[in-house]
C-alpha cells in the first residue's frame, strides 16, 4: 500500500538470491500453461486493438490482457475455501502445506528447503514443515512390530 493505495510493484527479480531456482514441472501443468497460453492469443485476436500487450510476458492475465492483482488472487482463493467448506487459511500458508506433506511422505529435508528456496534449513525445519501427529502412529507401529517380531519383547537381549 503506497498513500493509502494498493500499488502493485512489478519486478522481474526474486526476493533474495536462493529464492531463483529452477524446479522441474509436471506434464499436467505444462499442459495446464500451454493451454492458457492458447487461449490468451485466442484472445488476443478476439479483443484486436483493445487488447492490453503491455503484460504480454505475464503467464496469469484476465482476457483482455489486463493483469491479474495479487489482492484478486487473495479474494478468489478465500471464496474457493468458503465455497467448499474449508477453514481460512492465507494463500501463503499452502507453502506450509507443502513442506508438511512433503516431510509426512518422507522428502528428506534438504529436498524441501530445496523446492521452497529456503537459504536455510533452519527456516523449512522450524517454521514451514510441521510435524504431523500421524508419525507418533508410525513410530507406535514400527515399536510394535519389533516386539512382535521378538516375542513380545522376551528376548533377554532386546533387554539389555
Amino acid at each position: 500500500m503506497l498513500d493509502g493505495k494498493y500499488t502493485v510493484v512489478l519486478k522481474d527479480t526474486t526476493k533474495n538470491k536462493s529464492s531463483f531456482r529452477t524446479l522441474p514441472i509436471s506434464n499436467e501443468t505444462m499442459d495446464m500453461l500451454l493451454s492458457m497460453k492458447e487461449k490468451q492469443e485466442k484472445m488476443k485476436a478476439l479483443f484486436g486493438d483493445r487488447y492490453n500487450h503491455r503484460y504480454d510476458d505475464y503467464v496469469y492475465v484476465f482476457e483482455n490482457g489486463d493483469l491479474i492483482r495479487p489482492n484478486w488472487i487473495t479474494y478468489q482463493f478465500k471464496k474457493t475455501l468458503e465455497e467448499n467448506g474449508l477453514r481460512h487459511i492465507r494463500f501463503h500458508d499452502l507453502r506450509h502445506s507443502c513442506a508438511t506433506l512433503l516431510r509426512h511422505e518422507g522428502v528428506p529435508m534438504e529436498e524441501i528447503q530445496k523446492w521452497l528456496g529456503h537459504s536455510t534449513i533452519l527456516t523449512t525445519e522450524q517454521i514451514y514443515a510441521h510435524y504431523d501427529e500421524t508419525g507418533k502412529t508410525k513410530t507406535l507401529d514400527t515399536i510394535t512390530n519389533v516386539f512382535s517380531k521378538n516375542g513380545g519383547g522376551s528376548d533377554p537381549k532386546m533387554m539389555e
